[in-house]
């Protein structure tokens, strides 16, 4: 069973800690594949707010993603997170624009029952195994390829997912992003020579 850290200043001081804490563990490089590309197809999606029935290419190119994104959040509201999961842009009878336009569910939590929620719009697998990471305490998390992703490098995405703040993370924010990206580069570079000399 995974501890999950649900304490709103826990969290924050969590983040700052990894603001300021190059990550120093092992990296993994999983089998370097892709997916196949996405043939051009409709699908049937069960709107879980209304219960009708939609045909839809935009979930037809993200079922898969978004079945895990589904798995994520059901996880985090069994640990007892606010947390809820907005599919409705899925849906032709409860969007008011067109299901088959690049639309994003909306991710919703707060930390308390008397903060209001942070919302976002994303259907990337990656943002919610960055922040099941962060929430469950890790310092890393391994990506849809199996490739390690330290937190230290992806504190804007924790940011964006929580909405969670704080000194440290203003000055990565704003000053040290660009710095953080090309140490992260040359991170990488250095963990992929070490992987090769291994194989």
């Amino acid at each position: 069973m995974t501890d999950y850290i649900l304490d709103r200043k826990q969290l924050e001081t969590r983040l700052a800690k990894l603001a300021e804490t190059p990550y120093t563990g092992e990296v993994s490089f999983g089998a370097m594949c892709y997916s196949p590309m996405c043939i051009d197809k409709e699908i049937t999606y069960e709107c879980v707010a209304c219960g009708e029935s939609t045909k839809s290419r935009i979930y037809a190119k993200n079922e898969r993603s978004h079945k895990k994104i589904q798995d994520i959040v059901n996880e985090l509201k069994s640990a007892g997170f606010d947390v809820f999961l907005d599919e409705r842009v899925y849906c032709k009878y409860c969007n008011d624009k067109n299901p088959d336009e690049n639309q994003y569910p909306t991710f919703m939590i707060r930390f308390d029952s008397k903060d209001f929620y942070h919302k976002v719009e994303s259907n990337s697998r990656y943002d919610y195994l960055c922040l099941n990471a962060f929430l469950s305490g890790c310092d890393y998390f391994l990506d849809s390829y199996d490739v390690t992703q330290p937190l230290y490098y992806n504190i804007d995405c924790i940011v964006k997912m929580t909405g969670l703040t704080g000194s440290a993370v203003e000055a990565w924010m704003h000053v040290i992003r660009e710095d953080r990206r090309t140490e992260f580069s040359e991170f990488m570079r250095k963990q992929w020579e070490k992987h090769k000399s291994e194989i």
